[in-house]
């Protein structure tokens, strides 16, 4: 009879609020269901939509059963469902499952959970109670996407697991589970928190655990499509709401400590809890590390009290299982923050008591070397080796929420081998036997298999596969959302928008590399000629993969003159190109094979954005040549980070979990923000060169030659989040018209430009003055667009050079635009158009106004004023880094 039920027994239910535009697609991929012969039963679960969802369900699938809840979230929704089951036990089937009303199920979805369930009975005796299914993600474009971080679950085909003994195979998603129907119908099953907003699903799963038990089916094979929102900024997703600090922790986290308390306050987790807990730890330490976060954002006070939560859940989560965790990379420093803020910290095995060796880099003898300590009393530790220069040994302290803190202590050492140390020790390293052997590091846990009852795949026929794939690929309805199978993008890169390059990049990046820009012709740059593995030293430099016109390309001129072999990456859609090909420049399109090879045969990379995402896609992408993957850079490789401009605010989150072997500085002050000891970031003396940024000589070259007296006003604004993002989706020029309204209802650039129209009224009687707008490169084409049509003057990161050799005034609330045009000796203010947006430092030389009249009469005042500057040499930047670069040690 069980076998009978398991042929094909499933309610599907379905929670949905105003779904019109997406709960069509998802009853459609129910009814195209391929191969499955049982039954189904779905029920929609309406929460006083105010559209015409009820409309569609009735049209679309007039067999489902429609309830009607009050509104509340997807938790209550799945509850009121689940209590009709309960309270109709004849209307029950064997297994019960969620799809959320935005998402949709795979055409071989039942087929494969049914057959699964055949071959599971046919394996073992033993009941399994929740199978879980594999989750795709399809993004605002269309594409479908293989990269959850938990995806590594199912390489091995379907397994029966206990996540007490491997919980690595944790699940924390309602979604893609199918439970056992009798689990939830009893008067005690666990239910949904209709008042948690975040973690309910996490929440619901735990409870489940705990009540029917932890052995499990991983059914790889059946596919889940979980659709992305459309593109938003960050400031607008669920971490810029406060109670996502506060209520999971309240309502969830903490109550599932407080059920294994025992009488005499001892806590004991299971491992499959500890790792659940990690799982959800790791994405508040993430975001809390991360920039730009709206985690940032929010109060001081709860980003205290999310701490002080934090802090708590670290008392009962063992150190043993905090090391060994690999369900997703955690940094060594996170780690340590759980264990240094534990109830273990004094018997740490690791703080205090572990040094980690890193490799060498850029042919350097010296190898870094660090230790973490907590507390306020730092350990005393000796090292053997030659003593580095003092200014190398630094003392970083990495703060989370306010409240937890771990320290982390960097050296270099020459000594490769036979590295000793004294730890916790007063005693000298002469005195043998107080001398221990550092033990090597194994570095960050990676995912290892996971080990369980192995079940033969479900595989379909030949035939029903590829009916599957044309659903797919033609659409479950007339939309072109279901067009783009998996690993198929058909246009070449430099035709997709900004937002699609990123989808493109995410795509490669979770394995799939070996099947976009090697096999397809359009993406291999055959032209460029670069050899593999060549013996010359060859220098590898990029700005930007759209933009030139900044520090990498004012280098390569520098080297160019120097004999140098160098390549430049561009790509050849960028408005730079024709002008830098007719200069002689050795260039490779990003995402090339060529551009691949340029990197990795490079002894010397110099970038201005480390966050360019071909520069992302080269470093983590396989081994076009042999299809294997490798390591992503050489340690014998140097890394330069050229900057976009001065550093004057903290970056730390951005640029630490970056490769930086080099970084250049233009100021004193900078340089001792990077490397003074108690500083955030991760680089030291050693790693940070100040030489000046090399575009400096270029502008200083132009400011000498020009042979008019015009003189330019220039209003230059810090990129906004908003008018940033909005706008990504843009692919084509016909829908650019239509996105203007999304610029004009950007209020704070709004201000800017009424502030550019009030300049220019002032100084209509100047027959010299022009008044220019710069937009920042990071903007969609519409904010070019959109000025065009309003008739504002403005310029963009091809002609910003040209613009700053004629500058008298800039206004700006910071951009990298103020040191360039303080280096040229024009008048600087300091502008914000939002009243209690963010103060950066101030900057020396730039004058501060608190209105627009002010602003409007400082202006008037400086154009009457000489403007001086001192010319120095012409690479004097790029001699100093030259010099910085080739005597690194």
């Amino acid at each position: 009879m069980e076998d009978e039920l398991m042929a094909g027994d499933f309610t599907i239910i379905i929670p949905a609020f105003n779904a019109e535009t997406t709960i069509g697609f998802t009853l459609k991929s129910i009814k195209n269901q391929i191969g499955f012969s049982g039954t189904y039963r779905v029920i929609v679960v309406d929460s006083h939509s105010t559209d015409n969802t009820v409309k569609i369900v009735e049209r679309f699938f007039p067999e489902a059963l429609i309830l009607s809840c009050e509104t509340g979230g997807p938790g209550r929704a799945r509850n009121l469902a689940l209590d009709w089951l309960r309270d109709n036990p004849n209307e029950r089937t064997e297994w019960t499952t969620f799809v959320d009303a935005d998402d949709w199920i795979d055409p071989l979805y039942l087929h494969t959970l049914t057959k699964l369930m055949k071959q599971k009975c046919e394996a073992e005796d033993q009941q399994i109670n929740l199978f879980v299914t594999q989750l795709l993600r399809v993004e605002p474009t269309g594409l479908v996407v293989n990269n959850h971080p938990l995806r590594y679950r199912f390489k091995n085909g379907p397994i029966i697991v206990d996540l007490e003994h491997e919980p690595a195979a944790l699940h924390t998603s309602v979604a893609t589970a199918v439970f056992r129907t009798s689990t939830l119908t009893e008067r005690n099953s666990p239910r949904f928190d209709p008042d948690l907003k975040y973690s309910e699903d996490v929440d619901f799963l735990v409870k489940f655990y705990r009540q029917v038990g932890t052995r499990i089916m991983l059914a790889s094979g059946a596919k889940y499509y979980y659709r992305i929102g459309q593109k938003k900024s960050l400031t607008t997703s669920a971490w810029a709401d406060e109670g996502k600090y506060i209520e999971p922790f309240e309502k969830a986290y903490l109550s599932w400590i407080r059920f294994y308390r025992q009488p005499n306050g001892i806590v004991t987790l299971p491992r499959w809890l500890s790792w659940i807990l990690l799982y959800e730890i790791h994405w508040y330490l993430e975001a809390d590390r991360s920039y730009p976060h709206p985690c940032l954002n929010v109060s001081l006070e709860t980003r205290k009290q999310c701490g002080s939560y934090l802090s708590e859940l670290f008392q009962y989560i063992p150190e043993s299982e905090v090391l060994s965790f690999s369900a997703v990379k955690m940094g060594i420093d996170r780690r340590l923050a759980i264990v240094a803020n534990g109830s273990a910290t004094k018997e740490s095995r690791f703080l205090g008591n572990q040094v980690i060796t890193y490799q060498t880099r850029g042919g350097s003898e010296w190898r870094r070397c660090t230790w973490f300590w907590s507390g306020n009393s730092k350990p005393e530790l000796l090292l053997s080796g030659l003593k580095p220069p003092e200014t190398w040994n630094k003392t970083i302290t990495h703060v989370f929420y306010e409240v937890i803190q771990v320290h982390e202590e960097v050296t270099w050492r020459k000594e490769t081998d036979g590295l000793k140390a004294i730890l916790n020790s007063g005693k000298s390293l002469s005195e043998e036997n107080c001398i221990i052997r550092v033990a090597p590091f194994s570095g960050i846990p990676h995912v290892k298999d996971i080990h369980g009852l192995k079940v033969k795949s479900a595989r379909a026929s030949v035939l029903d596969r590829y009916r599957a794939r044309v659903i797919i690929q033609r659409g479950i309805g007339s939309t072109s959302l279901f067009r783009t199978h998996v690993y198929v993008i058909k246009k070449k890169f430099h035709s997709l928008s900004r937002a699609l390059v990123f989808r493109a990049y995410a795509l490669m990046k979770v394995g799939n590399r070996n099947k976009i820009g090697t096999r397809d012709k359009e993406f291999t740059d055959k032209g460029c000629g670069l050899a593999k593995a060549s013996p010359v030293t060859t220098w590898f430099l990029m700005d930007r993969w759209l933009h030139a016109n900044d520090n990498a390309e004012a280098f390569y001129r520098f080297l160019d003159t120097r004999g140098f072999k160098v390549y430049f990456a561009l790509s050849r859609n960028a408005p730079s190109w024709e002008r830098l090909r007719s200069d002689g420049f050795n260039l490779v399109e990003p995402f090339s094979e060529s551009f691949w090879w340029a990197i990795h045969d490079a002894s010397y990379i110099c970038l201005s954005d480390l966050s360019d995402p071909s520069w992302m896609w080269a470093i983590s992408s396989t081994n076009p040549n042999c299809r294997k993957n490798g390591s992503p850079l050489s340690p014998h490789q140097l890394v330069v980070f050229l900057q976009h401009g001065v550093l004057r605010m903290d970056l730390s989150r951005l640029l630490n979990p970056k490769r930086i072997d080099l970084m250049v500085t233009s100021y004193p002050d900078e340089y001792e923000s990077l490397t003074k000891d108690g500083s955030p970031y991760k680089l030291t003396a050693k790693e940070v060169i100040c030489s000046g940024l090399p575009r400096h000589d270029i502008l200083r070259q132009k400011k000498t030659r020009i042979s008019n007296r015009k003189r330019v006003i220039l209003l230059a604004p810090t990129w906004i989040d908003s008018l940033r993002d909005q706008a990504l989706g843009v692919e084509n020029d016909d829908e650019v018209i239509d996105n203007f309204s999304s610029v004009v209802s950007e209020s704070s650039f709004q201000l800017w430009i009424d502030m550019y129209w009030k300049i220019f009224d002032s100084v209509k009687s100047y027959s010299d003055v022009e008044v220019k707008l710069f937009i920042h490169p990071a903007y969609p084409k519409v904010v070019s667009e959109y000025l065009s049509a309003i008739h504002v003057k403005y310029c963009d990161s091809e002609s910003i050079q040209d613009v700053l050799a004629h500058t008298k005034v800039a206004v700006t609330d910071y951009s990298s635009v103020v040191e360039d045009a303080l280096i040229l000796g024009a008048r600087v203010f300091h502008w914000q158009p939002v009243k209690g947006s963010i103060l950066r430092k101030t900057i020396p030389g730039v004058t501060m106004v608190s209105s627009r009249s002010e602003l409007r009469d400082e202006i008037i005042g400086a154009l009457e004023l000489p403007m001086s500057v001192t010319i120095g040499s012409d690479w004097v930047n790029c001699e100093k880094l030259l010099f910085g670069i080739k005597t690194y040690q």
